[in-house]
């Protein structure tokens, strides 16, 4: 968009301004004393991307060669008192008339649907990764302008004024999955599966060495080794003299795994000794993490019998039951 909000009430007292002089507002006699309002701290705003929000927001019509307010514009004319800063009155308006309904919220409402909700209900996002999800970055300095977003620091959250208004729209939105082919299906397949393989050598490798330090000289670090290579089926990756390590890695921060039937069986058989070692952050160019593997003993109790951790379905196994009493 390359605009600010604050841009907008300002447009519309220029269309005012011709209004009660009872002129008509050419489009062109509004650009020009628009763009040379005093008041500005960007000299030359980007007029066309002014015009084209307001008239798809519905705060402007044109008639012909003419721009003229809505009542949307004559609401945000009357709310707004300084010529800086939006007031948390006109910040709503904004929220509310531009973005969760109308013409941009088709593309909007779309992105905040992929928020994740906590226990609270609040729809929050990674600060770092919620860039990812919008492809006009503009848009999203926009919800930040008129609170509809909020940084708090290592999540963007969705101001909680608007979270009953969002859960009765986001409901409706159906999500459809992008038509590919079949080539480009095999070779993104492809691609996380070889990234999925790096991600996991990488981690392997981080406890390794983490493991050894753990150990120190008396612990016997020399004994630590590595057996997925040479033992895919054997239900951990690492061997240490006092444990059997499962290693799980993630790019991301979030716990997130996947732990196959055999290795559940081998931790249920080895519960005294069986610990899952989760390295997050895993950088696939450095090879490394900033931050030290989350270890967990016995994770048949700890994870599989714990209330913190929850399943994800993402496939059904379905088998016919042909028995005769079927």
């Amino acid at each position: 968009m390359k605009f600010n909000l604050i841009e907008i009430p300002r447009f519309v007292r220029v269309i005012k301004l011709f209004e009660n002089k009872n002129t008509k507002p050419l489009r062109k006699d509004v650009k020009k004393t628009f763009v040379n309002l005093p008041m500005r701290k960007v000299r030359y705003p980007h007029y066309e991307k002014i015009e084209e929000f307001c008239v798809k927001s519905n705060i402007l019509k044109i008639d012909k060669k003419s721009l003229y307010c809505t009542e949307l514009g004559n609401k945000i004319f009357k709310s707004t008192n300084n010529e800086f800063s939006l007031d948390n009155n006109t910040k709503e308006i904004f929220a509310k008339n531009c973005f969760l309904k109308g013409y941009y919220s088709e593309q909007i409402l779309p992105i905040l649907a992929k928020f994740k909700r906590n226990e609270d209900g609040q729809l929050w996002f990674f600060t770092k990764k919620v860039v990812t999800l919008f492809s006009n970055f503009e848009f999203l300095s926009l919800l930040y302008e008129c609170d509809l977003l909020q940084d708090l620091d290592d999540k963007i959250v969705i101001n909680e004024k608007y979270s009953v208004t969002l859960q009765d729209k986001l409901k409706k939105i159906i999500k459809k999955k992008p038509r590919i082919t079949q080539a480009q299906l095999d070779k993104d397949l492809e691609k996380e599966r070889r990234d999925k393989k790096k991600v996991g050598e990488i981690a392997e490798n981080i406890v390794l060495e983490f493991e050894k330090k753990r150990l120190g000289k008396d612990g016997h670090p020399e004994e630590v080794r590595r057996i997925s290579q040479k033992y895919a089926n054997a239900g951990y990756d690492i061997e240490s003299p006092d444990r059997l390590i499962e290693v799980k890695g993630s790019t991301g921060d979030e716990f997130d795994i996947f732990w196959s039937q055999n290795e559940i069986e081998t931790a249920r058989e080895n519960r005294d000794k069986y610990w899952i070692y989760f390295v997050p952050g895993v950088d696939i160019k450095s090879k490394k993490s900033k931050k030290e593997p989350i270890r967990i003993p016995d994770p048949i109790t700890n994870i599989l019998d714990n209330d913190q951790y929850k399943e994800k379905k993402e496939t059904l196994h379905l088998i016919k039951n042909n028995s005769e009493e079927n």
